[in-house]
């Protein structure tokens, strides 16, 4: 009797890790099976750096030569992507990206965006449309160059490729830099603590 009770309590252990394992994974969007990575470790930065064009306290969008991409700060990891291809495939190849003050749209526009096509992903359908007008606010970061503002000078390593788009919150600074190889898998993530000075550095892929 006490064998089997053994054999039953173990058997219950194992399924309460499971359920607790897939309730993780829920609750930070992690999908794995829905995200290719694979050419990352072979990707050119390209022309220009990465940026984070959205943030809050769960998760930070970004764009680059990859598409877009999706970052949970709790877990540090990608967890959705919108590849490069799939804005091609609408004939954007250089477009102007900005998302709305919610995070729950993704505005993506030719860079002759007076005359050219602008659609809108859903993040949550994950579905793209055309529209003819932007309707709600957009997120807004600060633009600086991170060499030479003195603001920023004592939180930087100017050895590394710099994103040009701040984040600012919760007394952080965040922004993007990689190595001056230009590999995108290089790409990094830096919380700045503006009391303490500290970094928290996070590779990106």
């Amino acid at each position: 009797m006490n064998k089997k009770r053994k054999i039953l309590l173990c058997a219950l252990a194992l399924i309460v890790l499971a359920l607790s394992a897939i309730l993780i994974l829920s609750k930070s969007n992690i999908t794995e099976s829905e995200i290719n990575l694979d050419d990352i470790d072979s990707m050119n930065i390209g022309a220009q750096m990465p940026d984070i064009i959205y943030g809050d306290d769960d998760k930070l969008i970004m764009k680059g030569t990859f598409g877009i991409i999706f970052f949970d700060l709790h877990t540090e990891r990608v967890y959705k992507r919108v590849p490069q291809t799939a804005l091609e495939d609408l004939g954007l190849h250089q477009p102007l990206v900005t998302v709305s003050d919610n995070g729950k749209n993704i505005y993506i526009a030719d860079p002759d965006y007076l005359g050219g096509s602008t659609f809108r992903y859903n993040v949550e359908s994950e579905s793209f449309s055309q529209v003819s007008e932007i309707d709600e606010k957009l997120f807004t970061l600060e633009s600086v160059s991170l060499y030479s503002d003195e603001r920023y000078q004592s939180y930087v390593d100017p050895g590394y490729l710099l994103g040009s788009q701040v984040l600012s919150r919760n007394n952080q600074y965040l922004y993007l830099r990689a190595n001056t190889d230009w590999s995108m898998k290089s790409l990094q993530l830096v919380i700045a603590d503006v009391k303490t000075h500290k970094e928290n550095v996070v590779s990106i892929f």
